[in-house]
């Protein structure tokens, strides 16, 4: 079986109104830390080039991944 490390991000923060919520987060910021897991593992063009499947999983205790945004006329 092929060997496999990770990588484990948690954001944590308060706000006005108490504990950071994932409402609190917009998608441009989650787009962007993705990115970032993605540059911090393969940090030159040739070995993002070549870079194998990067997952991504929720872990038991996360929250649902549910994206909002205004409705549009």
């Amino acid at each position: 079986m092929e060997q496999t490390e990770h990588i484990s991000i948690t954001i944590r923060g308060r706000t006005i109104n108490g504990d950071l919520n994932p409402r609190d987060v917009d998608i441009a910021e989650t787009r962007e830390l993705l990115n970032d897991v993605e540059t911090l593992l393969f940090p030159t063009k040739i070995e993002k080039d070549e870079r194998p499947k990067v997952a991504y999983e929720v872990k038991e205790g996360s929250v649902k991944n549910m994206f909002f945004c205004r409705l549009q006329k």
